[in-house]
């Protein structure tokens, strides 16, 4: 696109190439800056899916009988299931409040 302006305009085509270029490898450094500044919420975000099986995995190791009604009784069930519906939910939104499309 720039040669083709080039031609018609004139001008000098090595400037124009170093200003694309430069552009090119700041937009690159910013890329990186912004995954570098963002990587405190996705770990935050992994350790927050991680968290609620660990804590009932424990809680299983500890004392059967303390996780026993949420596979035993539909209550339980229908708990288990908001549960997973908003760890879901979270990891989502997470996800987006995370990711920045640069």
């Amino acid at each position: 696109m720039a040669t083709i302006i080039q031609r018609q305009v004139g001008g000098n085509l090595a400037e124009i190439y170093e200003s694309i270029a430069e552009t090119l490898r700041e937009r690159a450094k910013m890329g990186r800056q912004i995954r570098t500044l963002t990587a405190e919420g996705r770990l935050s975000s992994v350790i927050l899916l991680i968290l609620p099986f660990a804590v009932a995995a424990v809680f299983t190791l500890v004392n059967r009988e303390y996780l026993a009604l949420l596979w035993q009784t539909v209550a339980g069930w229908v708990m288990m299931g908001v549960a997973v519906f908003l760890i879901v939910v979270g990891m989502l939104w997470l996800r987006v409040i995370t990711r920045v499309d640069a």
